[in-house]
């Protein structure tokens, strides 16, 4: 009799560096036109430049370690909180496109 032998788990992909730095230039890059044509008074680059650095900090998941554990770093720490202030500068921005066109 054959023992059944469990297929190994598949590995997750995870981002490379090369990618991980395209997309924070990317969001500088945004950020640094957005600033230059608005000003610096306008916050409009701050989520940008927020999601660039978080992309910069973002460490991929060990194999086996669980997101408690994950999360309880301080760099993931950052990271999450730098995506959490691009997302509600997004929504503060959208919320203005919204006055200035239909308010």
């Amino acid at each position: 009799m054959q023992q059944i032998v469990p297929a190994p788990p598949a590995r997750r992909r995870s981002i490379t560096q090369g990618q991980r730095v395209g997309l924070a230039c990317l969001f500088f890059l945004n950020a640094l036109a957005s600033r230059w044509v608005g000003g610096i008074h306008r916050f409009d680059w701050v989520p940008l430049s927020c999601l660039g650095v978080s992309w910069l900090t973002l460490s991929p998941r060990g194999v086996g370690e669980s997101f408690q554990e994950y999360i309880r770093k301080p760099r993931n720490v950052f990271t999450c909180v730098l995506m959490i202030v691009g997302v509600l500068g997004y929504g503060r921005t959208a919320y203005l496109i919204y006055l200035k066109h239909f308010g």
